[in-house]
C-alpha cells in the first residue's frame, strides 16, 4: 500500500476516534442551578489552568470541622486573563472565598462568579454564565 493509499483510512479512524478522546463540552444548566447560589471560604488545594474550563480544588471545613474538597470550575484560562487573572492569582495554600452557581445534584461543586483573594481583592471568575446557559423558550 502507498503512502497515499493509506492516509484515508488512518484519517478515518481519527474522524470516528476524536470524539471519544475529547471530552464533551457542557451547558451549565445542565450542572448548575442558576438561581441558587453559594458562598465557600477555604484553602486552595489544586489549580488547573486548562481548557475547556480553568478550575480549583478547594478545602472547606464543614460544620462538623471536617474538610470536604469542592470543585470550583471558572471560565476558560484565557477568558479569566482578559479579566485580570494570571496562572499566579491562586495558588495552593492561599485562603479564598468563592461566591457560584450551586451544582443541581448538591454536590461539592460550583461555578464560580467571583473568588476573593486574602488580600480582599476580588476577581471576576466568571460573567453571569450567560454565554453558556440554555435559553429560556
Amino acid at each position: 500500500m502507498t503512502v497515499r493509499a493509506g492516509i484515508l483510512p488512518m484519517a478515518a479512524v481519527a474522524f470516528i476516534l476524536t470524539p471519544l478522546a475529547s471530552p464533551a463540552h457542557h451547558q451549565l444548566d445542565e450542572i448548575y442551578e442558576r438561581d441558587s447560589s453559594v458562598s465557600l471560604t477555604g484553602t486552595v488545594v489544586r489549580v488547573d489552568w486548562v481548557n475547556p474550563h480553568a478550575s480549583f480544588t478547594l478545602g472547606v471545613l464543614d460544620p462538623s470541622g471536617s474538610s470536604v474538597e469542592w470543585i470550583v470550575e471558572l471560565d476558560p484560562p484565557h477568558t479569566n486573563e482578559r479579566r485580570g487573572w494570571t496562572r499566579e492569582s491562586i495558588l495552593p495554600g492561599q485562603a479564598v472565598t468563592v461566591e457560584g452557581f450551586r451544582a443541581l445534584d448538591g454536590g461539592p461543586r460550583t461555578y464560580a462568579k467571583t473568588v476573593t483573594l486574602e488580600n480582599g481583592v476580588t476577581l471576576p471568575a466568571s460573567s453571569d454564565g450567560s454565554w453558556n446557559w440554555r435559553r429560556a423558550n
